[in-house]
């Protein structure tokens, strides 16, 4: 308790000279939490996002209350979108909890400001789920297919050496650059925020394990699992002969053959030994390569 209550005074102080640094007012927010101060750390943390909304804010905010009812989140989080309205992060959380209150028609009005041009790409990912809600899987695709051609979402990125970051700090954990972490569009190809309000605080890196779970996000922004190397076949299990089932033995030329060695010939043909290649042997090349 005692270095908690320290961390909550340098933070105060942290907050104080810089009250629109967001990573210090989470860190406040944070430390208030944990001394059971959630009403002064709710404070804080609708001070900030009145100042600049952040998605960290709001995760934060809504495990001030975990396991609450969907219908008393969308109350109490009323507060906060007021706080600053018309901000896309405003629209985006309020859309979200009004989709997983079942309130469709309105989680449809708080983002249409944000569909043409569409802001993000995680503004495509809530119209689709909007739209599987309301049984439109044709529409959700389409929202799928704007998304994957839409600006990432902010992440802390490296100025330096342009690799994201779960979260803020004074030096990036990849390069080393002190004082390069920016909320930034991370390079194309790069990181999907989900939104992480409605089932409590998370971090951004438990977002994403949760997203590969399923569902329409996954669809479409699941990470390809790496291709596997394929090692060779141990030498010995590569069969040394490669022809037709072993025949009977030879028959002396004068030995009449049964019912079983009269026939077309077949027995007669050699059996072709071929040798086992080495693993990196990549084997005969055809003239004429077929494409599969």
């Amino acid at each position: 308790a005692g270095k908690l209550k320290e961390a909550q005074h340098l933070a105060a102080e942290a907050h104080a000279l810089e009250p629109g640094f967001v990573p210090g007012s989470i860190e406040l927010a944070e430390a208030l939490a944990g001394l059971g101060r959630a009403g002064r750390a709710g404070e804080v943390v609708l001070e900030s996002w009145a100042r600049a909304p952040h998605p960290r804010l709001a995760a934060l905010y809504a495990g001030l209350r975990p396991g609450e009812p969907i219908d008393r989140r969308i109350d109490r989080f009323a507060a906060l979108f007021e706080a600053n309205p018309a901000h896309p992060e405003s629209r985006l959380h309020f859309a979200e909890l009004a989709l997983a209150g079942g309130r469709l028609l309105a989680a449809r009005d708080a983002l249409r400001p944000l569909l043409e041009p569409l802001h993000s790409a995680d503004v495509g990912v809530l119209m689709a789920e909007i739209e599987e809600a309301d049984g439109e899987p044709a529409a959700a695709e389409r929202w799928l297919r704007a998304a994957a051609e839409a600006p990432r979402d902010p992440l802390w990125t490296c100025t330096s050496c342009l690799r994201g970051s779960d979260g803020w700090s004074a030096q990036c954990p990849h390069c080393g650059a002190f004082d390069q972490l920016a909320w930034r569009e991370p390079p194309a190809g790069g990181h999907v925020r989900r939104r992480i309000i409605v089932d409590g605080a998370e971090t951004d890196a438990e977002a994403a394990a949760r997203a590969e779970e399923g569902g329409l996000f996954s669809r479409l922004f699941k990470p390809s699992a790496p291709a596997r190397p394929v090692s060779p076949a141990p030498i010995s299990s590569v069969p040394a002969v490669i022809s037709r089932p072993a025949q009977p033995p030879a028959r002396p030329s004068g030995e009449a053959g049964s019912e079983e060695g009269d026939g077309d010939g077949d027995g007669d043909g050699p059996v072709i030994f071929v040798p086992p290649r080495a693993p990196d042997d990549p084997g005969p090349q055809d003239d004429d390569p077929r494409r599969w």
